[in-house]
């Protein structure tokens, strides 16, 4: 019974890991197909409402990151829009380069908006992207350590069934 857990285990664990590496990519590549079409999307004029920022927890012992948070404001059609994306990606960084940002994106200033062109809704200052590397390479680590385990769990469970058909087998010619 114990090995039935153990297999059962295996393959939720499995799943669960293959999925988190489908969003890990799925993840990267939204990123980028959105930050190389917002190049081509409609520029409006915006204004700077907010211009902190958010100091994050220590990463990989590297020391903390920092994010600016750059909430602005824009119309399109007559409709008031508010967001705070900056770029599509990772927005984390040193506490100089999120000063930087925080300087080029002071409260009041005027901006260039990039909308998209269906879903106003969605607006981003800067059409570069950034992502994470290590994200990029613990993805396949991450697939193949979920079919690992799915296949050890499957297995277990054939060999459970095997042995069980075999016992049934036995029993039934004595």
């Amino acid at each position: 019974m114990k090995s039935k857990e153990n297999a059962r285990t295996s393959i939720v664990i499995g799943v669960i890991l293959l999925l988190i590496s489908i969003g890990i990519l799925g993840n990267i590549c939204y990123n980028l197909y959105h930050s190389q079409s917002s190049k081509s999307w409609p520029t409006v004029d915006g204004s700077i409402v907010s211009s902190t920022i958010k100091r994050g927890g220590k990463i990989n012992g590297s020391g903390r990151k920092h994010t600016p948070v750059i909430r602005y404001e824009y119309e399109v059609k007559g409709h008031q829009f508010t967001s705070a994306k900056m770029a599509f990606g990772l927005a984390k960084g040193s506490k100089g380069w999120a000063e930087m940002k925080v300087k080029e994106y002071s409260k009041g200033q005027s901006v260039d908006v990039r909308h998209h062109p269906v879903k106003h809704g969605i607006a981003v200052l800067e059409t570069s992207t950034s992502f994470n590397p290590l994200g990029l390479l613990a993805c396949p680590f991450i697939a193949w350590l979920g079919i690992v385990l799915v296949r050890y769990g499957v297995r277990i469970r054939r060999q459970e069934t095997e042995q069980g058909a075999a016992v049934d087998a036995d029993k039934l010619r004595h």
